[in-house]
């Protein structure tokens, strides 16, 4: 037990000392900050878990999409606010995570089966309050990990879509500026969807939390790239006000499949509704009423352009008189 411990400190070495001298190539210009937490250790010894989440930070950040938040100082602001996160409930991590100021937190447990050593994970995505991904990877030994942390940070990975943000707003000239640029593979015609996150759903009595809802914002097209991580995109529909910090996701459907926001439903009390209802009734009876005035004064109109409309009658003629025939002349 004790050389296989020694065999795998030398190659956990070496692995991390060829991870220092590999270039990375940056695949996307933003990071998504994240914490890992340590491992718990179930029937393995402690330092070996230690020594697992340690592999994990390098590989993630191997990646090039994370940001990775250093131990000590994850453990010293977990210790200040006794906060651990071993056996925390969802809305616990989520609240870790805002006070760490990380988008992502991973948490999870190494354990044994015989001579298979078992990594499992939840990915937290700490604004959206729920799990992102699970994922688990099987060892075989202690030599086995270093192959099997790499594999599960390459799963991480590829569960993080593309994600940016609004960070101006062009109004003058109808468009917005995105961090996300040429190192996000965008490109002139490109669609992103502008979204906005919503209200946090949560189980008040155990507190866990089911998620937070996002409101669709706004549809817009890349215009230009900028930069590594910068372009200009025009509004193409807007359905609330863009606003900096809304989130930005990429768009593969169609302009009229964008589900439009449904209008808010105001709560009525009964005696409110009953005296809108009323009120309601009234200004129907004065609508019918002026209908029917409108209608009178309508046909009235319309009789007196018919009689103004009739030819008038014939003058009647005047009888010719009959002239007398003059008497007869007697001689």
């Amino acid at each position: 037990m004790y050389a296989n411990r020694i065999k795998l400190a030398c190659l956990i070495s070496v692995f991390l000392f060829s991870s220092l001298l590999t270039v990375v190539e940056q695949s996307h210009a933003r990071k998504f900050k994240i914490a890992i937490g340590e491992l718990d250790a179930l029937g393995v010894d402690e330092t070996l878990a230690q020594i697992t989440s340690e592999l994990l930070r390098t590989e993630l950040f191997k990646t090039g999409y994370f940001d990775v938040t250093e131990r000590k100082q994850m453990e010293k602001i977990m210790k200040e606010q006794e906060f651990q996160l071993s056996g925390a409930t969802q809305e616990d991590i989520v609240k870790i995570g805002n006070l760490l100021a990380v988008e992502l937190i991973v948490m999870g447990s190494i354990s044994a089966l015989g001579k298979r050593l078992f990594i499992s994970i939840r990915l937290v995505d700490v604004e959206e309050a729920r799990v992102r991904a699970a994922e688990r990877v099987d060892a075989l030994g202690e030599e086995g990990i270093p192959e099997a942390v790499e594999t599960l940070a390459k799963n991480i990975s590829k569960a993080i879509p593309l994600r940016g943000k609004v960070v101006e707003l062009e109004r003058d000239m109808d468009e917005v500026i995105i961090n996300l640029g040429r190192l996000d593979q965008m490109e002139k015609g490109r669609k992103l969807l502008v979204q906005r996150l919503g209200k946090l759903y949560k189980d008040e009595s155990t507190g866990e939390v089911y998620g937070r809802s996002r409101i669709e914002v706004a549809l817009v097209e890349i215009r230009n790239v900028m930069g590594k991580s910068l372009s200009s995109a025009s509004i193409l529909k807007e359905y609330k006000d863009i606003q900096v910090g809304d989130i930005v996701v990429i768009w593969e459907g169609t302009i009229e499949e964008i589900p439009k926001p449904k209008p808010k439903v105001e709560e009525i009390p009964k005696e409110r509704a009953e005296e809108e209802r009323l009120e309601q009734e009234r200004r129907e009876l004065e609508r019918l009423k002026a209908e029917i005035e409108r209608k009178k004064l309508e046909a009235e109109r319309k009789r007196l352009e018919a009689e103004k409309a009739k030819p008038p009658p014939p003058t009647p003629k005047k009888p010719k008189k009959k002239r007398l025939a003059p008497p007869p002349i007697s001689f």
